[in-house]
């Protein structure tokens, strides 16, 4: 008998509406680097990128510590 090893939900819009969360968190993350506000448009227009690409797009000067930051 196989034992199911993992099982994967794909929840960006398809089982929940996680674009606000997604757009918020990307807002609490880039916003204090770059010194100013971000528009919902000025993030959905990044979101086709992967979110490295969405993260360059958006703060280019800091790219590489918001991509590296990690939570300790």
């Amino acid at each position: 008998m196989n034992k199911i090893k993992a099982v994967i939900f794909d929840l960006d819009g398809t089982l929940g509406n996680t674009l606000p969360l997604c757009i918020a968190v990307f807002k609490n993350s880039i916003e204090p680097l770059i010194n100013h506000s971000l528009s919902d448009e000025k993030i959905l227009a990044t979101f086709v990128l992967s979110e490295e690409r969405t993260i360059i797009g958006l703060s280019p000067q800091n790219h590489e510590r918001a991509i590296s930051f990690q939570i300790a």
